[in-house]
């Protein structure tokens, strides 16, 4: 199988676990040939340097956690079938596989003081403080079950529909813009709450909700600790990252395999989990 950082849908693209973090424009061949993702070449550029941060437009510094991948999980040449890293074969296709370095700021997160990790979560690496999420509660704005639309503008057009004529394209109205079902609407009533104490809730950047990613995790399971997040639904993720030269649609992250894509539009409904800095 080949692991493509970046994966070409005609004129929408997908990018890969992690990439987005460090700007590569990588293409690794037989299932993370050279690595299994782009953290493990990141990483060593990171041993290197002697750090584990990265500057990130917008965050500022920020750590960045290790991929997930286990001990377990490295490959060698001409196989798709994960080896130990101790494998001598692995090794030699390439000795900065992720599952090599897991030892170098790893997956970790942790209790914030008594709030249940259903309303926040730690991630002690990064120190980002992430939203948690209720279960299916029809009435509660916080219920896993909830999704919302991505509209931050109302002079941009940012929705469009068919008229039996032309395709008609406009900016949202303030109320839609504000409506708790929307991803800000969603932001002013969080801050209004005071969840978990704190009223500097935000949508994620696509950088930082990629460092929630556990790509240990195979299959159609989550890519995700859901001990620590547990309520997380399958399907995809807002971000506030827009795409360039295109107000119509919006950056998001799949749940169930950790990749981003940018080809969803805004009047799409989909979820929304929040993050705020360390205090």
């Amino acid at each position: 199988m080949s692991t493509h950082l970046a994966q070409s849908h005609g004129s929408q693209r997908a990018l890969a676990p992690r990439s987005l973090i460090f700007g590569l424009s990588l293409v690794l061949a037989g299932c993370g040939g050279g690595g299994g993702s782009s953290s493990s070449l990141v990483a060593s550029m990171l041993e290197d340097a002697g750090g584990n941060t990265l500057s990130v437009n917008g965050i500022g510094k920020l750590s960045i956690p290790q991929s997930g991948i286990t001990a377990d999980q490295c490959y060698r040449a001409g196989s798709d079938v994960p080896v130990s890293c101790d494998d001598p074969r692995a090794i030699e296709l390439n000795s900065y596989q992720d599952g090599m370095l897991n030892s170098i700021a790893p997956l970790s997160y942790s209790q914030l003081g008594s709030f249940p990790i259903t309303s926040c979560v730690k991630d002690n690496v990064t120190g980002l403080i992430w939203e948690g999420k209720k279960g299916i509660e029809p009435y509660d704005i916080r219920g896993v079950n909830r999704s919302f639309t991505n509209f931050d503008s109302s002079t941009v057009p940012q929705k469009y529909y068919w008229n039996g004529y032309d395709l008609i394209k406009e900016p949202p109205s303030e109320d839609e813009i504000k409506h708790t079902s929307n991803s800000i609407g969603y932001v002013n009533a969080i801050n209004e709450m005071a969840l978990c104490g704190f009223k500097d809730w935000r949508l994620p950047t696509r950088e930082e909700l990629l460092t929630l990613m556990d790509y240990s995790k195979t299959g159609s399971q989550l890519t995700i600790d859901t001990t620590w997040f547990p309520n997380t639904r399958v399907g995809l993720y807002w971000t506030s990252t827009p795409v360039f030269g295109n107000s119509f649609d919006g950056w998001h992250i799949q749940s169930n395999s950790g990749w981003a894509y940018d080809f969803s539009s805004r009047q799409s409904r989909t979820g929304v989990r929040l993050v705020r800095a360390s205090p």
